[in-house]
């Protein structure tokens, strides 16, 4: 059995949403970097499922807005976090 651990693809003209994203079907992931594409949308809040994930870069994808969802807590080995170049505004932390 493979398991994925690493999707790395910043500057490779991607276009789309992270709705449909499976986050549960990467639950080793440790590295998710899609900067500087065409992702657009928000960010689901099922993104707060990889408990793995050391690196995450959404930066300059000018399509991602909304609010930050409040399961990024949930990234607690997170080291690396870069979600600028976005209309993305601070998360509800009361929920």
């Amino acid at each position: 059995m493979k398991v994925v651990s690493k999707i790395s693809l910043p500057n490779s003209s991607l276009s789309g949403t992270l709705t449909y994203f499976q986050f549960s079907s990467f639950p080793n992931l440790t590295h998710f970097d899609l900067n500087n594409n065409h992702v657009g949308c928000v960010i689901p809040s099922e993104i707060g499922r990889l408990t793995h994930l050391r690196y995450l870069d959404l930066n300059n994808n000018n399509n991602l807005n909304g609010a930050i969802p409040v399961q990024i807590r949930n990234l607690q080995k997170v080291w690396y976090l870069n979600l600028g170049g976005n209309y993305l505004t601070d998360p509800n932390w009361s929920v």
